[in-house]
């Protein structure tokens, strides 16, 4: 099973229906989203890309090692409003 495979599985097991639902819950419950998730939310298809917004905008992250490295949901949510509020868009 590939990581994408377990990803939605693990949604679906939630009883979440649509990703919007999955990003609020994960928000709620005050998850750690990985890197992958946080990418697909972003819509980013190269790791490369994502990694160069990740050091051009700093996202709040949390470092645990050199290579585990999780986004609080919560304070990703608010970084977002904060963004689209001050700014109007991304």
């Amino acid at each position: 099973m590939t990581h994408q495979e377990a990803s939605n599985t693990n949604v679906t097991q939630l009883g979440v229906t649509n990703e919007t639902d999955w990003i609020s819950n994960a928000v709620k419950s005050g998850r750690m989203l990985s890197s992958n998730e946080v990418a697909k939310m972003f819509g980013y298809k190269s790791r490369a890309s994502f990694w160069a917004f990740v050091a051009r905008e700093q996202p709040p992250h949390i470092r645990l090692s050199p290579r585990n490295i999780r986004f609080p949901a919560a304070a990703l949510g608010a970084w977002l409003n904060k963004r689209i509020n001050t700014e109007g868009c991304l």
